[in-house]
């Protein structure tokens, strides 16, 4: 892509953020789909990780977006615009999603879709313990259903 296009692209992405973001002009909410998995522990020093699978049942790619959240509510980490081609999965540690040591603690994973409702997806939360005390695994399935979303991630999509 050339100077000229990328810079473009740019001012038609700011200048649609700013329209967004002004009180002047209301966003439109539409049906897309999401995951809630309401119990992640998380305690590396005593040996406990968690990770997910989150698997693409449509026929088309879609892009989701994780967010781990505390017992408060407050948002602990993000992981914005995942790619998942038709019919595939991605897998992997809650750390490595997010690119960050997740704290000791338990936490709720809100995995959203960008797409349209009918596009599911379905996510396999899986934990284990390695350390010398009652070692383990466990794993747990979901799968997607509609919520109301009004906001929008730009996210770069492979071509």
């Amino acid at each position: 892509m050339n100077v000229k296009k990328t810079f473009l692209i740019l001012i038609f992405a700011s200048l649609m953020i700013a329209t967004f973001s002004t009180s002047a002009f209301s966003i439109a909410s539409w049906t897309a789909q999401n995951v809630n998995i309401p119990y992640v522990s998380v305690n590396a020093t005593a040996g406990y990780w968690a990770g997910v699978s989150i698997h693409n049942e449509s026929s088309s790619m879609m892009t989701v977006n994780l967010f781990l959240t505390d017992s408060t509510g407050a948002t602990v980490a993000t992981s914005n615009c995942n790619n998942i081609d038709a019919g595939g999965s991605i897998t992997d540690l809650l750390d490595n999603f997010f690119n960050t040591t997740i704290p000791t603690g338990r936490y709720t994973l809100n995995i959203e879709s960008n797409g349209a409702s009918s596009n599911r997806f379905s996510a396999t939360l899986f934990m284990g313990n390695t350390g010398e005390s009652n070692p383990g695994f466990a794993f747990q399935s979901f799968r997607s259903e509609n919520f109301e979303s009004s906001y929008f991630f730009f996210c770069v999509m492979p071509i």
